[in-house]
């Protein structure tokens, strides 16, 4: 999982020349990552469970490199330092929670439907 976000996410979005389309593109594969695997963040799943403190280095890891891979895209796009930081904050922090929200109520349309706003709210701060 990890290799496969850091080749298909944060890659991109650090060496993105357009921020937007990065966020699309990003947005996509999130969104297709997450639906083929039955909505679950095993990152996520890992930090609630017995195995917390075993994987509590890596799991900050893989979010701190998301939130920062995004906020450098935002940036990029023109977004001053602290407002990227907060929206790539904010974008990671509605993906994570669409996944719990959608498991619970067994449907792709509710993380399909979070990742579609994210991305709408990304573009529309870097417009």
């Amino acid at each position: 999982m990890r290799e496969w976000f850091e080749d298909r996410v944060f890659a991109p979005l650090r060496s993105a020349d357009d921020a937007q389309q990065a966020v699309e593109a990003v947005s996509r594969e999130v969104a297709d990552y997450f639906v083929s695997r039955e909505r679950v963040c095993l990152f996520a799943a890992m930090t609630l469970g017995e195995g917390q403190e075993t994987f509590t280095e890596e799991v900050r890891a893989y979010f701190t490199d998301w939130v920062d891979a995004l906020a450098q895209a935002l940036r990029t796009g023109g977004l001053g330092r602290e407002e990227a930081a907060a929206q790539a904050l904010d974008a990671v922090a509605a993906i994570q929670g669409g996944l719990i929200l959608a498991r619970a109520y067994g449907d792709d349309a509710t993380l399909l439907g979070i990742v579609g706003r994210t991305e709408q709210r990304l573009l529309a701060a870097l417009a």
